[in-house]
């Protein structure tokens, strides 16, 4: 599955709940180390994929990369999509781990596999992020919207993305 696919869904979405999203750029752990992923402190939904090589920086709405992850956050989406690869650093001796990311929760993950638990380790993921308007009613729609989103991933493909099915 394509994460154009989930730009198409969510807008769909959108449409028949009445809610307000703001689609990001893409953000990649590497290639975009001097900045937050987008929308820091904002709920949202966000979706780690494949970084397509060669090019990563291509629009929710037009990228073929396929879809890791999908997960939520109803307070900080940013915070959120950290928790995934952190600690950075080995509590043993406080330097960094090599790769970067080499504590990420999948790592031992025998499901998962290996490419894409090298992929994480080494910062080569992107991520994409859709911001819930905060405020009004209906509440919870991080969660509806991320639901939705995994029910339709595994309609059209008899599974959850491969990261969503191991934790």
């Amino acid at each position: 599955m394509k994460v154009r696919d989930i730009k198409t869904w969510a807008d769909e979405f959108a449409a028949r709940s009445a809610s307000d999203f703001e689609f990001s750029d893409p953000w990649h752990f590497n290639a975009c180390r001097d900045k937050y992923p987008p929308f820091r402190g904002l709920p949202g939904v966000y979706v780690y994929s494949e970084p397509a090589n060669p090019i990563w920086n291509v629009a929710f709405k037009d990228s073929d990369a396929r879809v890791w992850y999908i997960g939520m956050s109803d307070t900080d989406v940013c915070g959120r999509i950290w928790d995934h690869v952190t600690p950075i650093y080995d509590p043993a001796n406080r330097q960094p781990w090599v790769p970067r990311f080499a504590a990420h929760q999948w790592r031992n993950v025998e499901a998962v596999p290996e490419q894409i638990r090298n992929a994480i380790a080494g910062g080569e993921c992107v991520v994409y992020v859709i911001r819930i308007a905060p405020g009004g009613p209906p509440p919870g729609r991080p969660r509806a919207l991320e639901a939705y989103l995994l029910a339709l991933f595994y309609a059209k493909n008899g599974g959850l993305p491969p990261l969503n099915t191991v934790i």
